[in-house]
């Protein structure tokens, strides 16, 4: 334990580095490696010490253990608590993906017209003796050069904007964001299959002595409308979530709200030396102008600790909360039916009204009983208002108030409710804290700051998607409009003919244009159903909306439509100035 030269930021007495015990030792231990060194050696390092551990307190560690060096990575220390924030990332990997079957969609068109272009170069080597497998092999190659030339210079460009994304976004900046081997193999992987779905048909094309090309560019067409169809919609949703957050009530009075974690736990409190610590907190606290209320609990408000249940039955995530009397009235939570908790109270609850309106239809819920907490049977003894003090961007959540338990009061948080602004008492609360104990430090923390931040996670995610959305949107205008304007272009003699005989302009436009209304409608109604899948990973990111926002997805159809309509119509409308005799003419 020498590597710990200053005992004096722990308690004295303290267990921490003593016991081997889970529950009263809890020291974790940060180091950032020399240039140059990797992480085997570090934990090579490390053995010896481990071996050390293992001999002088052999009854409390099993022979062979080791300590274990990880990577400071936020992904890579993912434990089960976590599990919530998977989705995001395979959301995250569904949308880029999205994002590359429009790109390819445009790249595909491109091909196909270059190798209808090259038609007689083809049919040349045909007549000479070319084999159709050896131009196909030949045509597979400028492809697959092409894609991987792409993906070059894509990890180039991710080298210089994968950092700075990172930091804008708020995470870590110290961690190494240079691709390794699997990186580069994944990427290279994805171009080789981009290759073969998106090349191999305009290869196929350009050998075949007749040409069925417009079906397959209305197909390349129609994978990128589905695809921003998609990206449109998360986009419009997580706006429309953003925007309800912003202005809506979360059901709690953030404003006016500080928390003090003296994180008793790390320090090897126990339960009866926590309760002491928290009785003489409270009572100083009380006694300051200007604190109205404090509480204690052992999920803070807007923290990172949760226990919930799904309840897929009602629809809701149902969120516990062990608390003490009090901390409805610290957070500005009205009960709106019943009592408060006493301090004498143990197998009892409070439940938030929508839960006990879905739990209960018809009922009186102060009359039911609640089995679903660790296997007590807890009496509701209230009703409360809805809030959402644990995750605020839920739109499905409930929650559930049980009072703490003495063995985790180490765990709690003081939750104090004060008359002015938290930035004005915080500096005297974190005084006080201190002198109750001077070997803690219990850092305030103001709810306000919790709630922007909470918030403002939704948002750089609604800004990224969005921006998604219309650089797809984008590559779909591109592909409409390179369609129908290679459509026209294959049509001049026949519109010519049609203009010369009186063909009236509308009825020449509508013509052009009804060929592509249903392979649109079909892309249009694809992208909606993807979307409804994909948006069920982004439910507690949806504060207030559902994953079936009728709003989001017609806002994101009209744009769409409105966009693609002006990308068929000009080249269409185009069409129409074609000079008869001059379009004759062409051969």
């Amino acid at each position: 334990m020498a590597v710990i030269s200053k005992l004096e930021y722990f308690v004295p007495g303290t267990r921490l580095l003593t016991s081997f015990d889970d529950s009263d030792s809890g020291v974790r231990m940060w180091a950032r490696l020399k240039r140059g060194a990797t992480l085997k050696a570090a934990q090579a390092a490390l053995q010896p010490l481990s071996d050390e551990l293992a001999r002088q307190h052999p009854d409390a560690i099993p022979k062979g253990l080791k300590l274990i060096g990880r990577n400071a990575g936020y992904v890579v220390n993912l434990g089960p608590e976590d599990a919530d924030v998977l989705p995001i990332f395979g959301l995250v990997a569904a949308l880029v993906l999205l994002i590359l079957a429009a790109a390819c969609g445009n790249l595909g068109n491109l091909l196909l017209g270059r190798a209808v272009g090259r038609e007689n170069e083809m049919s040349i080597r045909l007549a000479l003796g070319a084999t159709r497998h050896r131009i196909l092999r030949q045509l597979m190659t400028e492809s697959l050069l092409l894609a991987m030339l792409g993906i070059a210079a894509g990890v180039f460009v991710s080298l210089l904007a994968s950092r700075t994304l990172m930091l804008s976004l708020g995470g870590q900046g110290n961690l190494d964001w240079s691709p390794d081997w699997r990186t580069l193999l994944f990427a290279f992987a994805i171009g080789a299959l981009s290759c073969m779905l998106f090349g191999l048909p305009s290869a196929r094309q350009a050998t075949r002595l007749i040409h069925r090309s417009s079906r397959i560019r209305i197909i390349f067409m129609a994978a990128q409308v589905a695809a921003s169809c998609v990206l449109l919609v998360v986009g419009a949703l997580l706006v429309r979530a953003l925007h309800k957050a912003l202005t809506a009530d979360p059901g709690f009075d953030y404003q006016r709200v500080v928390t003090l974690d003296p994180q008793l736990y790390e320090h090897g409190f126990t339960p009866d030396k926590a309760r002491q610590y928290f009785a003489d907190l409270k009572t100083r606290l009380l006694q300051v102008p200007g604190v109205e209320a404090v509480a204690l609990s052992t999920r803070p408000p807007l923290g990172n600790r949760r226990s919930m249940g799904e309840r897929p039955d009602l629809g809701l995530t149902l969120y516990f909360s062990p608390t003490t009397p009090d901390f409805l009235r610290a957070m500005g939570i009205s009960v709106l039916r019943g009592r408060d908790f006493q301090p004498n109270d143990q197998d009892a609850a409070i439940v938030s009204d929508i839960f006990a309106r879905r739990m209960w239809p018809g009922k009186d819920p102060l009359r039911q009983t609640y089995s679903g907490y660790g296997g007590r049977t807890l009496a509701i003894i209230g009703v409360a208002a809805d809030a959402r003090t644990i995750d605020p961007r839920n739109g499905h959540g409930a929650e559930m108030y049980i009072p703490i338990v003495a063995a985790d009061l180490p765990s709690a948080v003081a939750v104090v409710r004060v008359s002015s602004l938290p930035e004005r008492m915080m500096p005297l609360l974190s005084e006080i804290a201190h002198e109750v104990d001077p070997a803690l430090s219990a850092t305030p923390q103001s709810l306000r700051v919790a709630y922007e931040k909470k918030v403002g996670e939704s948002g750089k995610v609604a800004v990224i998607v969005s921006a998604m959305g219309m650089l797809a949107l984008l590559l779909a205008a591109v592909g409409l409009y390179g369609v129908v304007s290679y459509n026209v272009a294959r049509s001049t003699r026949e519109i010519g003919i049609r203009i010369a005989l009186g063909a009236p302009p509308n009825r020449l436009v509508r013509s052009m244009v009804s060929r592509f209304l249903l392979p649109l409608a079909i892309a249009l109604s694809l992208g909606i159903i993807l979307a409804s899948a994909l948006s069920m990973a982004l439910r507690n990111l949806l504060y207030g909306i559902g994953t079936f926002d009728p709003l989001s997805y017609l806002a994101a159809a009209v744009l769409l439509i409105g966009i693609g309509g002006a990308a068929v119509l000009i080249p269409a409308r185009r069409a129409l100035k074609i000079d008869p005799m001059a379009a004759l003419r062409i051969e």
